[in-house]
């Protein structure tokens, strides 16, 4: 039987992963949105400043609207130039598999969480289903952002200690203490 101090230090690290589980589910969930929103004003400009119907429309013949009209028209042509340089549906690709793949973990760990809460213990198989979900975690991790939005960051944390408060969690209790 691990003592307890070895305890401790199971649930520690498992609720360390799990808290950064949830952040970077949360995290990887805004960044997806952000990119499919990008996405779709792109996709919307190109698609209003090709349209020979919008183009043709009385109001851009005039002088102002002409210029206008012009200069639509070539902020649409750079746009469709980038578009693919930026490669969205690569990001998108990505931030959808991150998304997903750290939902299914945080469910995973939460499970465990709720057991360990509800037996007050961290056995043996908890800690092999524990170990199964930290490599599917390396896994996941390969993928990750290299230089993450500290910003996002922050406000997905301050999220995080608001829905899972450290002292939420059920502790063993360590020899003396």
């Amino acid at each position: 039987m691990p003592d307890a101090g070895a305890i401790y230090n199971s649930v520690r690290t498992l609720y360390s992963q799990y808290r950064t589980v949830c952040l970077n589910r949360k995290y990887y969930g805004c960044r997806l949105q952000t990119i499919r929103d990008w996405d779709k004003v792109l996709e919307i400009s190109i698609a209003i400043g090709t349209s020979t119907a919008i183009g043709g429309w009385a109001l851009w013949r005039a002088s102002i609207g002409a210029t206008i009209w012009a200069v639509v028209g070539g902020l649409v042509a750079v746009l469709a130039v980038i578009k693919p340089i930026l490669q969205l549906s690569q990001e998108i690709e990505r931030y959808s598999k991150l998304f997903i793949g750290y939902g299914d973990t945080f469910s995973d760990l939460e499970n465990l969480v709720d057991e360990v809460g509800k037996t007050e213990n961290y056995s043996g198989e908890m800690d092999v289903a524990f170990r199964k979900t930290f490599e599917r975690l390396k896994q996941l991790a390969a993928d990750d952002d290299p230089q993450p939005n500290q910003k996002l960051v922050q406000k997905c944390t301050d999220e995080v200690n608001r829905e899972i408060p450290v002292d939420s969690l059920w502790w063993p209790k360590l020899a003396g203490g």
